[in-house]
């Protein structure tokens, strides 16, 4: 990303950036410095994650977590269940994005 600081003053902070980074992917910001990413990133930081720089961009890798369940099939396990082992993620509690797309008769447009 090029402009973390326009980001930051609108008022997405790099924790949610994080946050919604994949496991194991990479999040580039361009003139950043790497002690003020680290620093901030410090509450957050889990095992494997690393913030390094590279000439005027900062690369923040993301590991992935040993609260997540590797799930490599559509159920669960070879025995065929369907329970995750996952302790980051729980149940739907409720709509978190709306569209614009109107779904039957229902009051709520759901994402």
């Amino acid at each position: 990303m090029q402009d973390l600081s326009g980001l930051k003053k609108g008022g997405l902070p790099l924790k949610e950036l994080l946050r919604v980074t994949a496991p194991f992917a990479v999040m580039w910001i361009e003139g950043a410095d790497e002690k003020s990413i680290a620093d901030e990133l410090k509450p957050i930081f889990v095992e494997g994650m690393s913030v390094t720089a590279r000439d005027t961009w900062v690369k923040v890798t993301k590991p992935f977590s040993s609260d997540m369940d590797d799930r490599p099939q559509s159920l669960h396990d070879a025995g065929g269940t369907q329970m995750s082992q996952d302790r980051t993620v729980g149940p739907v509690s409720g709509v978190r994005w709306m569209d614009g797309y109107d779904y039957g008769d229902w009051s709520v447009k759901f994402v």
